[in-house]
């Protein structure tokens, strides 16, 4: 299976894709099962199947086979929180530990094997910032990806083509990293072509009724990070109403979950990380004056024991008018306290208001002249009256 190779990251990821595709997962917790049941390294591969214990030992035998010197530990589904550990220490119980790892050092550091499969970048780990429990040493310590190229997170950029009567041109394009990329990956080397037709079109009206596909439909996982793309022309996607264009910005932020409620009588605990870098730019018409976005173009938030969202907009000057609008969400799993929670869900609130994603812009009076509508030619949108191409006269 290793003949020939000469790298250790290579030898890895081979024997690691070789177990996965080879060996079924029984899902048995390790504490389930005496300890006289786990099954030795040659059953398991000669059986095909086995829990996450007889995988871990299948695996940590193979790499040391190749010459690795490979080490057991213990993950966590709690998340590496200094108030976590203190407890965790008084009162030990073997569910604070439930998922059998192996790991292998390398010249970057830890690489953890028997919580992935054949689609995700070696280094990767759905363990990444858990608590991670030392069989040898006995020591708590956090679990993390190789690098931070490999933790789960998300880029979205958003063109907008913005024309003077409010139809759009949008081009969406998506990149995963980590976990995210391998569920990318197993989802669309697997996806029917109906399914992969449906999911389109699910996409497509998730940004508006009437948005209609346009060109291709790119699902690139054979790059990392995994790439999706697609574009889309929807009219009368931009509000006209008197002299101004209201325009709603698309892939922000709405909600935080969890964090709705004005108020909270017990703590809240987000067991997720969210890392998140969204860019939105519109390419603006000639007819637009002044413009305005809310909030103001640099807003930065920082939650206790968690992280920052920031929020930052400019418009581009020159003849080809551009604004940029940039989110950041950075968040890790965190722990708040009643009285901690009014003032950071206060705080996140101000990126999720309905005026954090609009675009309000001036248009200009010779502009507005040349869009008077009569007789029927207007119609109204969230109560709003602009005017639309049909029958009517206008000046």
């Amino acid at each position: 299976m290793t003949r020939g190779m000469s790298a250790g990251m290579d030898k890895i990821q081979a024997i690691r894709d070789f177990v996965a595709k080879a060996i079924h997962s029984i899902d048995v917790p390790i504490f389930n099962l005496p300890m006289d049941c786990i099954s030795s390294a040659d059953r398991t591969l000669r059986d095909g199947y086995g829990n996450s214990t007889d995988i871990a030992v299948l695996l940590y035998t193979m790499l040391k086979a190749v010459g690795f010197k490979p080490e057991f530990v213990l993950a966590s589904p709690i998340n590496y929180e200094g108030r976590f550990i203190v407890p965790i220490r008084a009162y030990p119980n073997p569910v604070w530990f439930s998922v059998v790892l192996v790991r292998v050092r390398t010249s970057k550091g830890y690489v953890y094997l028997n919580d992935t499969d054949q689609y995700a970048p070696l280094g990767s780990t759905p363990s990444d910032g858990h608590l991670g429990l030392d069989l040898a040493r006995g020591d708590i310590f956090e679990i993390k990806a190789l690098s931070p190229e490999l933790r789960d997170s998300e880029d979205v950029r958003i063109n907008i083509t913005l024309r003077d009567n409010g139809d759009v041109i949008m081009k969406k394009t998506r990149k995963t990293y980590g976990m995210d990329f391998a569920l990318f990956k197993k989802r669309f080397s697997e996806i029917t072509p109906e399914d992969r037709k449906r999911h389109l079109q699910e996409l497509v009206s998730s940004i508006s009724k009437g948005a209609r596909p346009i060109g291709r439909y790119i699902t690139n996982y054979y790059v990392y990070p995994g790439i999706e793309e697609f574009s889309v022309s929807i009219k009368g996607y931009a509000v006209r109403e008197g002299g101004y264009m209201y325009l709603e910005l698309p892939g922000m932020v709405k909600r935080f979950a969890g964090l709705e409620r004005g108020s909270r009588y017990n703590p809240v605990y987000r067991s997720w990380r969210v890392k998140r870098h969204i860019v939105v730019s519109v390419k603006l018409p000639t007819c637009l004056g002044a413009v305005e976005i809310k909030p103001p173009a640099s807003l930065e938030i920082k939650v206790k024991h968690a992280g920052t969202v920031k929020f930052f907009s400019t418009v581009t000057k020159g003849e080809e008018r551009l604004l940029l609008v940039r989110e950041d969400i950075d968040l890790r799993p965190f722990f708040v306290l009643p009285s901690e929670y009014p003032k950071i869900a206060e705080s996140l609130r101000q990126i999720t208001r309905l005026g954090s994603r609009v675009l309000l812009a001036k248009v200009k009076q010779a502009s507005l002249d040349a869009h008077r509508c009569y007789l029927g030619g207007g119609r109204t949108i969230h109560g709003l009256y602009t005017c639309i191409e049909g029958p009517g006269l206008a000046e």
